[in-house]
C-alpha cells in the first residue's frame, strides 16, 4: 500500500491509517465487507497527500451510493457543526430529555461575586448539574483547558452563592458538552476536578455521537436538504427528527412539498440500527 499522509488544519501532516478509516466507517453502521470495499475504493481515489474534508468528501460520496442512512450517519459530526451556537444549547438540552432528565434552559444564576447566564440545568435522581454548551464549526480542534477552568470556576462562584442563600440551586457537579475532542491534559483536569465531560469519541460508552446514536437523536442538520429549510426548521424549535411529527401546520404550509422527503428520511433514521 502507498504511503499516504492527511494534512492536519495546522498545516502539519500525520500518517494515514487504514485500520482507523475502516473503523470509521463501521462505526456509522457499515458491515465490514462493505466498510473494506467503500475503504478500498477511497484509497484508489486519494492523493498521496489529502485533507481530512477531502476524505470525508470521498468517503460520504461512496456510502451515499450504498446505503443513505449510513451516509447521514457517517456525516454526524458534520450535521452538529451546522447547528447554530444559539440552537446548540437548546439541542444538548433536548438531548437530555430523551434520557429522563428534567432540563431548564438559559437561566441567570446569582453567585457569590457575580451573576451566570447557565447554559442548561438538568436534574435526574435528586442530582442537579451545571451544564455548560461549548460549539465549534472547526469541530477537528479540542475543547481548550480555558473552557473547563471556566465551568470550575462558574461552578464554585455558584455553589458559593447558594451557601449565601443568594440562589436555589444546590449543584452536584458542572458537566461540560462539546462537538469536539478533549486533549488528554483536559481529561485528567475534569477527572481530578469531578467535572463530567461529554465531547467526540469521549467518554467511549457515553460519548456524544454514541448518545445520539443509541437513541436516534439526530439533529434536523442531518438531513439531505438545503440550508435554508435547515434553518427554517432550527428556529422553529425544530430540533431533533422527531420534532418534525411535532411540526405547526403553518411551518408545513411553509415547507410544502419538501416536508414528506424529510420525513421519509427521518423514518428511516429512527427505524435503521446502526449497530448491526
Amino acid at each position: 500500500m502507498k504511503q499516504l499522509f492527511i494534512i492536519k488544519a495546522d498545516g502539519s501532516k500525520t500518517r494515514f491509517s487504514y485500520k482507523k478509516l475502516l473503523k470509521s466507517i463501521q462505526k456509522s453502521g457499515a458491515s465490514a465487507d462493505a466498510a473494506d470495499r467503500i475503504a478500498r475504493q477511497v484509497l484508489r481515489e486519494l492523493p498521496n497527500e489529502f485533507t481530512s474534508n477531502m476524505l470525508f468528501d470521498l468517503i460520504h460520496r461512496q456510502l451515499k451510493q450504498t446505503n443513505r442512512q449510513v451516509a447521514q450517519i457517517y456525516s454526524l459530526r458534520r450535521a452538529l457543526a451546522d447547528i447554530p451556537p444559539d440552537i446548540w444549547e437548546k439541542y444538548i438540552a433536548k438531548l437530555f430529555e430523551y434520557y429522563g432528565y428534567q432540563t431548564k434552559w438559559n437561566v441567570i444564576i446569582p453567585g457569590a461575586s457575580v451573576e451566570h447566564q447557565v447554559d442548561v440545568i438538568v436534574t435526574k435522581d435528586k442530582k442537579t448539574w451545571l451544564i455548560e454548551c461549548k460549539h465549534h464549526y472547526e469541530y477537528h480542534r479540542d475543547t481548550g483547558l480555558g473552557e473547563i477552568l471556566q465551568v470550575q470556576a462558574r461552578l464554585e462562584d455558584v455553589r458559593d452563592g447558594f451557601k449565601k442563600n443568594k440562589n436555589k440551586y444546590d449543584f452536584f457537579g458542572a458537566w461540560l458538552v462539546t462537538n469536539t475532542r478533549f486533549s488528554d491534559h483536559n481529561k485528567r483536569y475534569a477527572d481530578a476536578k469531578k467535572i463530567n465531560l461529554t465531547g467526540w469519541q469521549y467518554p467511549e460508552q457515553y460519548s456524544l455521537e454514541r448518545l445520539i446514536q443509541d437513541r436516534a437523536i439526530y439533529p434536523v442538520t442531518i438531513l439531505y436538504t438545503d440550508k435554508k429549510t435547515k434553518n427554517t426548521l432550527l428556529y422553529n424549535n425544530i430540533l431533533t427528527i422527531q420534532d418534525l411529527e411535532k411540526m405547526p401546520p403553518q411551518l408545513k404550509k411553509i415547507l410544502g412539498g419538501k416536508l414528506k422527503g424529510l420525513n421519509k428520511q427521518a423514518a428511516d433514521l429512527m427505524e435503521y440500527d446502526w449497530q448491526i
